[in-house]
Protein backbone atom coordinates (compact mmCIF):
# COMPACT_ATOMS: atom_id res chain seq x y z
CA UNK A 1 0.00 0.00 0.00
CA UNK A 2 2.90 2.21 0.69
CA UNK A 3 4.83 1.58 -2.07
CA UNK A 4 1.79 2.83 -4.36
CA UNK A 5 1.24 5.84 -2.72
CA UNK A 6 4.58 6.78 -2.96
CA UNK A 7 4.85 6.06 -6.67
CA UNK A 8 1.47 8.25 -7.20
CA UNK A 9 3.33 10.97 -5.39
CA UNK A 10 6.27 10.81 -7.28
CA UNK A 11 4.54 10.39 -11.08
CA UNK A 12 2.25 13.30 -9.74
CA UNK A 13 5.73 15.65 -9.14
CA UNK A 14 7.25 14.38 -12.60
CA UNK A 15 4.36 15.39 -14.69
CA UNK A 16 4.43 18.44 -12.76
CA UNK A 17 7.89 18.98 -13.70
CA UNK A 18 7.79 18.12 -16.85
CA UNK A 19 4.58 21.07 -17.52
CA UNK A 20 6.68 23.37 -16.07
CA UNK A 21 9.95 22.18 -18.47
CA UNK A 22 7.73 22.19 -21.45
CA UNK A 23 8.95 24.63 -24.07
CA UNK A 24 5.48 26.64 -25.45
CA UNK A 25 4.87 27.88 -28.71
CA UNK A 26 4.63 31.65 -27.66
CA UNK A 27 7.94 31.29 -25.68
CA UNK A 28 9.61 29.92 -29.58
CA UNK A 29 7.99 32.52 -31.71
CA UNK A 30 9.18 35.30 -29.08
CA UNK A 31 12.57 34.07 -29.74
CA UNK A 32 11.79 34.01 -33.97
CA UNK A 33 10.76 37.24 -33.63
CA UNK A 34 14.29 38.61 -31.93
CA UNK A 35 16.29 36.82 -34.30
CA UNK A 36 14.50 38.11 -37.22
CA UNK A 37 15.21 41.79 -35.30
CA UNK A 38 17.92 41.14 -34.36
CA UNK A 39 20.08 38.60 -36.29
CA UNK A 40 23.61 39.15 -37.23
CA UNK A 41 23.35 37.71 -40.69
CA UNK A 42 20.79 38.69 -43.48
CA UNK A 43 20.08 34.52 -44.15
CA UNK A 44 18.82 34.05 -40.39
CA UNK A 45 16.68 36.90 -40.28
CA UNK A 46 15.06 36.32 -43.75
CA UNK A 47 14.61 32.64 -42.52
CA UNK A 48 13.49 33.59 -39.42
CA UNK A 49 11.14 36.15 -41.36
CA UNK A 50 9.42 33.34 -43.40
CA UNK A 51 8.92 31.31 -40.24
CA UNK A 52 6.88 33.79 -38.54
CA UNK A 53 5.01 34.25 -41.73
CA UNK A 54 3.99 30.73 -41.82
CA UNK A 55 3.59 30.11 -38.21
CA UNK A 56 1.07 33.61 -38.44
CA UNK A 57 -0.49 32.46 -41.67
CA UNK A 58 0.91 35.11 -43.52
CA UNK A 59 1.60 33.25 -46.50
CA UNK A 60 -2.22 32.90 -48.33
CA UNK A 61 -2.86 31.03 -51.14
CA UNK A 62 -6.08 31.60 -53.67
CA UNK A 63 -7.52 28.07 -52.53
CA UNK A 64 -7.45 28.70 -49.10
CA UNK A 65 -9.24 31.96 -49.58
CA UNK A 66 -11.42 30.42 -52.27
CA UNK A 67 -12.09 27.81 -49.67
CA UNK A 68 -13.17 30.18 -46.54
CA UNK A 69 -15.55 32.10 -48.71
CA UNK A 70 -19.62 32.20 -47.76
CA UNK A 71 -21.66 30.21 -49.58
CA UNK A 72 -23.64 33.26 -51.55
CA UNK A 73 -19.79 35.06 -52.43
CA UNK A 74 -18.82 31.81 -54.45
CA UNK A 75 -22.09 31.82 -56.52
CA UNK A 76 -21.84 35.37 -57.31
CA UNK A 77 -17.92 34.73 -58.40
CA UNK A 78 -19.15 31.50 -60.40
CA UNK A 79 -22.06 34.03 -61.72
CA UNK A 80 -19.40 36.71 -63.03
CA UNK A 81 -17.49 33.97 -64.74
CA UNK A 82 -20.06 32.47 -66.84
CA UNK A 83 -20.99 35.87 -67.65
CA UNK A 84 -17.36 36.94 -68.56
CA UNK A 85 -17.11 33.17 -70.92
CA UNK A 86 -20.32 34.12 -72.07
CA UNK A 87 -18.84 37.40 -73.71
CA UNK A 88 -15.82 35.95 -75.08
Amino acid sequence: MKNVEINQKIMKHREKISQQAELKVCDIVLEIRDLALNAKSETNRLRAYDMLMKHLGGYVNELKIIENLPEDQLEAIYQMIIDKLGEI
